[in-house]
């Protein structure tokens, strides 16, 4: 079964003295139990919070989905999550806009039968995971731990700069702390 997002309207308007014109919107379909939440708000560490309670009410929608009850989904997988999104978040807003005009971040956060997909998109300066250090854990430094944090909470970590960069996370249900996740 499916269930439309938005409905297919064509909306007729017209501007003074113009001939009207006629706008679509778009339709989205999708399967019953998935979903997808967006968010676009300015890059600054004061929206922070209002993106970790999205991905929270994501996860809280999740588990008392179907998906959510099979899988047993647990608090810990919403611990994981928020915390990769505010890691994310803390990334762009502080490195992502370094020495440039405070732009937007925005969230998709979808929901599909077996994961979590959460992509963060800025305009921002690109970067590349790879380069970035390991965090020496011995000195427990007060930055740097960003990566290292979502790399341990998320089962696929991805990045494509462009414009908008995109870092791809994505949870998978039922996968426990001690399996090997992939990260690209």
């Amino acid at each position: 079964m499916y269930h439309s997002l938005q409905w297919a309207l064509p909306i007729v308007f017209s501007s003074t003295g113009g001939k009207p014109s006629r706008l679509w919107v778009e339709r989205h379909w999708l399967r019953t139990g998935e979903f997808v939440i967006l968010l676009r708000v300015p890059g600054t560490l004061e929206y922070r919070e209002l993106a970790t309670r999205v991905v929270t009410t994501a996860c809280k929608l999740i588990r008392e989905s179907e998906q959510g009850k099979t899988s047993g989904l647990s608090e810990e997988f919403t611990y994981e999550a928020v915390s990769a999104v505010g890691e994310a978040f803390n990334n762009v807003a502080l490195h992502g806009y370094e020495n440039l005009p405070t732009g937007d971040i925005i969230f998709e956060v979808s929901m599909f039968e077996d994961r979590l997909v959460i992509d963060v998109k800025d305009f921002g300066h690109a970067f590349h995971p790879d380069n970035a250090p390991e965090p020496d854990l011995g000195e427990l430094p007060e930055s740097g731990m960003g990566l290292f944090i979502i790399r341990a909470f998320v089962d696929e970590l991805t990045y494509e700069p462009g414009s908008p960069n995109c870092l791809r996370m994505v949870k998978r249900f039922g996968v426990r702390k001690n399996e090997t996740r992939k990260v690209e």
